[in-house]
Order: C-alpha cells, then structure tokens, then sequence
C-alpha cells in the first residue's frame, strides 16, 4: 500500500508504504514500514512514528491508522522496536495476544507521528508523567481505515485519561476528506 503522505522527517524519503509479515492476528505478525529514498531511488527502512511529519503543508495532522473501525485486535506501534513496526499488543503476564473483549471498536483507533507523551514530564491537568508513547487518535468518521494507512484528521477534541497511573491522551478527530467536516 503507498500513502499520499510524504515524508519530511530530514531523511530525504518519498512516499511510504506497509508490509506485512507473518499471518495477522497470530504470535510475531507485524506491519513493517519502508520508503524510497528521493536521493538515489533506494527502498529504505521506515518508521511511522519518527518519519512521517505530523503536519501537512495544510495544516492538517496525520494519523497513523492501528486498529480499524469494526475490529476488535489490539495494534500499536512498537515504539521498542527498530522501526516501530505495527504489532499486536500482548498480555504483559501471559503473553497472549490483545483484543478488546467488549466487541468491535466503532471508531479506528491510532497516532500522531512525532509525538511523545513523556513518562519525565507532569502533565498539569492529570498531576502524572505520560506513557511514553505517542498521542492516541479516535478517529470517529464512518468507514474503517485499513492498517497503517496515514490519513489527514481534523481534531475536534482532546481527554485526558489515567491508565496505571500514567496519562493517556486521546485525540478525537475525523478523518480530514470526511463530507461531514465541511457540514
């Protein structure tokens, strides 16, 4: 799959795109991402994380897409990984794989590139140090958005959460090319 983002992280880095490895929903899939250089051609390693910016040339963020509307696996990131590579979150005890157990989510679930909720800083509101991840994004449009798409959003809202006494930001936001954000 190929973005209509581009990257402007200071790598040189044309358009992206996911591939994955291994069967999805099954013990060590993973979503790796490469870019071509804009220098000599060459496919390079890719991070969603660090390599695409978090602001088009409109203004607009993007969205690092993880878990689709109607889906119930937990994806992230790998923020601890080369690469940030999506993968499915396991169980820290068992090592299971991560769903939700409630039912599907009805909104997708991702992101922000280049953004980092850092365990040293206190939060003003929550009175606690971030996760360590990026910022989450739901995204609440009406149709999924397939993994490790990048998508532009608009942000219509922010909640600061608590999860295991860190913050936990999540943006809410619509998908940028959504009919309804022009209504």
């Amino acid at each position: 799959r190929v973005s209509l983002l581009r990257f402007s992280a200071g790598r040189n880095l044309g358009a992206h795109r996911g591939a994955e490895h291994g069967i999805r929903f099954q013990p060590g899939w993973r979503m790796d991402f490469v870019a071509t250089s804009t220098l000599d051609g060459a496919v390079v390693p890719a991070s969603p994380w660090h390599d695409i910016p978090l602001r088009l040339p409109s203004g607009i963020l993007s969205f690092v897409n993880e878990i689709p509307r109607g889906t119930r696996e937990k994806l992230e990131v790998a923020t601890k990984l080369p690469y940030n590579p999506i993968t499915q979150d396991t169980i820290k005890k068992t090592g299971a794989l991560r769903s939700f157990t409630y039912g599907d989510i009805p909104f997708n679930y991702g992101c922000l590139p280049q953004t980092f909720e850092s365990p040293t800083e206190i939060d003003e509101l929550t009175g606690l140090g971030g996760d360590g991840d990026p910022v989450d994004v739901v995204e609440i449009s009406d149709s999924a958005i397939a993994v490790g798409d990048v998508v532009g959003v608009r942000v219509l809202g922010a909640l600061a959460l608590i999860d295991e006494g860190e913050t936990d930001w999540k943006i809410i936001a619509v998908r940028a090319d959504n009919h309804k954000v022009r209504q």
